[in-house]
């Protein structure tokens, strides 16, 4: 074809595609969650519905006359492109709660749905406590979703039901599944399943209770290297999965079934206490999958040992340069055919499919008195116990063949000292393992706590001060159910215990110089063990204790601004974090002793410290605008102290104090981030136009590899500094994009409860709608966006003679998502 002509087909495809673009932009409609969307004539309806219910009385709240008293959700609560731990907290570090009540992590848009509303603290803990909403109307919502990430289709419908005016039962039910479009073997299906019951039992006492569970299963991605992505020419490259009879099948999936049930009992005592009960209790299981080699070669693709870089005869190293780069999945992926075909020669299974897995029982129980001492002052106090036990074993998933294998220890099979010491379980010595039944560990984490806690509320004037202090007790030990032949006067059985005293003080002060302006301020600080997988040498099969188990300390502060200007709204915020004393404990192959090893770091102390500032316009009625950014430094400091044991036998291999690591970011989060919105909304039309902006990132640093026992096997100022070097990432920049319509089935007219004969569904329900969502990610396309690095504390060795000379080993990679699509159909009424 000439040039000529190819130059406008070219042309004409282009704008083809613009007019598609364009088109879909207007004629598509987006349903955004924004439900303080209405008509105006719909106003009179809402102020006068007589379905609504009064749940709470208004003498039990402290009430502020500041006009400006309501949520706004914050740029910065938003999902951002790139990993990024709020002012240096992991979501799964913060907490979610209901009065006194830790629940399992809930979305706000499914908590509202059964008629809760979430305000978070700004403690330094960034905790969400959801409180009953005063108010509540009859509702119903059904949704069909389209998606591109994650899953396929997804279906939600929730409802909720005021029964004789005083009960009010919430449902709220999703399901997703289908396979992800961007990254092979990934998958989701899952269901939510969450049912509410509130009301009054008498005119002093109201009850509510809860049902929450969410079962699911999952395919997982994993991190990978430069050269597998490069080699495979795909960013989204993911090693987890490969071919199993022409199929796809996915080895790193995770699992989920872990059903809680909450109930909270409210009693009047006298015109101003008020007595609240509350039990919470959770059992249920969660597993992940993966694969296990028993004596044989690892089956990952992308382990080290089968790349080309690694093979030292050309010839070698450009076959398999060539494997990678065609894209044969024998070789780039899990070759489930091959495991099979191997099993199947060997008189026991040598590969399989593992499931790790924990089994929780919790059970809270809380009692909190309140009490309106004046209009100005409130004061709570109460008690709270939790019993926690989490139940951890591997067992057999799948054994691809294979036949029942013995149970032992076979890392040690080949050991001159300890290969006759192999049994996981000496209590049933010489088992042989089968499909679904478990073997290699079986233990379980046990902590008691106990806590009295106290608050007061107190608003004077223009002056709003809150205080809470608690002081309790923890005990956590380990429970053995298998005999490991390496210790065994120490795996079976209980262990001793380890007792911490907990305590917590927090003081707030919110300062209104007029009815436009908000200064505030929070210091926090607490005392509370370490996780308890972090507090056992070998959790897994050994009850001795770290040699230090301490309470780990956190500090924080922040001080706030909020001003409203007319049409412009402004936040800012100061924060500092504090994080000392933390103990982690690792199980690596450590290749300086060139054995498997338990790795403590102790002494661990991080520190963040930053600014926000937020401003919001609202140019007239349809159009606003936001603009953000935030600043900060997320370092490590103090001195940890490493300490390596050899997991076999408890020897220690090596201990190094470093002495600055002030320099070392904990990455996860960037120093620098900007956030910029448009939203438009006219007569049911919707579009908002976000980007964020990520600059200062880096890679998730190995303190590991930073010991001197590692870097004394460098031998130049250079090698020296391929450890020490933290790499740094490149700047992200996305654009998100969605476009809303909602269709209001028919308009409010009081004149259609005037009439005798029966009514209309659209009568009956004036507010009922469709609303059509379409939400598009990463609108750039940008797929060289990296999510995610971190380093591995794994090194490469090169041996002259009976030394060895290190290098590390290649950080590892998770790319975001390229440009991902939701379309989501809403009808509620």
């Amino acid at each position: 074809m000439p040039s000529e002509s190819l130059g406008t087909l070219q042309r004409i495809n282009m704008f083809r595609r613009l007019y598609i673009l364009i088109t879909l932009l207007l004629l598509i409609p987006l349903a955004y969650a924004q439900e303080y969307e209405q008509y105006r004539y719909f106003k009179l309806y809402e102020d006068e519905n007589p379905e609504r219910a009064l749940l709470q009385e208004e003498e039990q709240n402290i009430q502020t006359f500041w006009q400006h008293n309501y949520y706004h959700k914050s740029l910065f609560d938003q999902s951002t492109i790139v990993t990024n731990h709020y002012h240096g907290v992991g979501y799964y570090e913060r907490g979610d709660y209901f009065g006194a009540i830790r629940l399992p992590k809930l979305s706000r848009s499914r908590a509202r749905h059964l008629g809760l509303h979430a305000t978070e603290s700004h403690t330094g803990s960034y905790n969400t406590h959801y409180t009953l909403d005063t108010l509540a109307v009859e509702r119903t919502d059904v949704a069909l979703s389209l998606a591109s990430r994650s899953y396929r289709v997804g279906v939600t419908a929730s409802a909720t039901n005021i029964i004789a005016q005083k009960w009010i039962v919430s449902s709220d039910i999703a399901m997703r599944t289908g396979s992800d479009a961007h990254i092979k073997g990934v998958f989701t299906n899952a269901a939510t399943v969450n049912i509410a019951l509130r009301g009054r039992i008498d005119q002093r006492s109201d009850i509510f209770a809860a049902l929450l569970f969410s079962p699911s299963e999952r395919g997982r991605r994993k991190a990978s290297t430069v050269q597998a992505f490069a080699l495979t020419g795909d960013n989204y490259y993911n090693p987890s999965w490969g071919y199993q009879s022409a199929k796809v099948r996915n080895a790193n999936t995770v699992s989920s079934f872990t059903p809680t049930a909450l109930l909270s009992y409210n009693r009047k005592l006298g015109e101003k206490h008020l007595l609240n009960l509350s039990l919470a209790t959770t059992v249920g299981s969660s597993a992940y999958s993966g694969l296990d080699w028993l004596n044989g070669s690892t089956p990952l693709p992308d382990n080290y040992r089968y790349m080309p870089d690694y093979f030292t005869d050309n010839i070698t190293a450009d076959a398999v340069r060539e494997a990678w780069q065609r894209g044969d999945s024998r070789y780039t992926q899990i070759n489930f055919d091959e495991l099979h075909r191997r099993n199947r020669l060997q008189p026991s299974a040598i590969y399989l499919v593992n499931q790790r897995v924990t089994r929780s029982a919790n059970i809270q129980l809380a009692a909190t008195v309140s009490q309106n001492i004046s209009p100005t002052l409130k004061v709570s106090y109460g008690v709270r116990a939790e019993i926690d036990r989490q139940r951890n074993f591997k067992k057999v998933d799948d054994l691809l063949s294979g036949a029942e294998f013995e149970d032992i220890d076979f890392f040690l099979v080949d050991d001159d000292a300890q290969s006759n010491m192999l049994q996981n379980n000496l209590n049933t010595a010489g088992r042989t393992v089968g499909t679904k039944e478990r073997y290699g560990y079986d233990y379980a984490i046990n902590s008691i706590s106990t806590i009295c806690f106290a608050s007061v509320d107190y608003m004077r004037n223009n002056l709003n001060l809150a205080a809470w202090a608690t002081l309790g007790n923890s005990t956590i030990f380990r429970r053995g159910y298998f005999r490991k032949e390496l210790f065994a006067d120490n795996s079976y059985g209980r262990s001793k215990a380890l007792n911490f005293a907990d305590w917590s003080a927090n003081l707030s002060l919110q300062y209104y110089p007029d009815k436009n302006h908000l200064l505030s301020a929070a210091i926090m600080a607490q005392s509370a063990p370490a996780e308890g997988e972090d507090l056992f040498l070998q959790s897994q099969y050994n009850n001795r204790t770290v040699d230090r188990a301490i309470s780990t300390t956190l500090l924080t502060a922040e001080l706030g601004y909020e001003g409203h200007l007319g049409d412009l709204s402004l936040y800012a915020n100061l924060f500092a974090r504090y994080h000392t004393r933390q103990t982690e404990v690792a199980h690596i192959y450590y290749d300086v002793a060139s054995e498997f090893a338990d790795v403590i770091t102790s002494d661990l102390s991080t520190v963040a410290l930053g600014a926000e500032v937020e401003a919001r316009y609202n140019l007239n009625t349809h159009w606003n605008f936001a603009l953000g950014a935030t600043v900060g430094r997320y370092r490590y400091a103090g001195r940890p102290i490493i300490t390596v044991y050899a997991d076999k036998d408890n020897r220690l291999l090596a201990t190094d104090t470093l002495q600055s690591v002030g320099n070392i970011r904990t990455g996860n989060t960037p120093e620098l981030s900007v956030y910029g919105q448009v939203e438009y909304y006219n007569r049911g039309w919707g579009a908002t136009l976000s980007g964020q902006y990520h600059a200062l990132r880096h890679a998730s640093a190995s303190l590991l590899r930073r010991t001197e026992s590692v870097l004394s096997h460098t031998t130049s100022e250079a090698e020296r500094q391929s450890f020490m070097a933290q790499e740094s990432l490149p700047s992200a920049f996305s654009l998100d994009l969605k476009l809303s319509k909602t269709i209001y089935l028919n308009r409010f007219d009081r004149r259609i409860y005037s009439t005798t004969s029966a009514p209309r569904f659209i009568d009956r329900h004036p507010r009922s709608k469709i609303t059509i969502f379409v939400a598009i990610n990463n609108l750039l396309g940008s797929n060289d966006i990296i999510y995610r690095a971190y380093e591995t504390s794994r090194i490469r060795k090169r041996y002259h003679w009976e030394n060895f000379t290190a290098t590390p080993f290649p950080n590892n990679y998770l790319y975001a998502y390229p440009r991902t699509y939701l379309l989501q159909v809403r009808f509620s009424f």
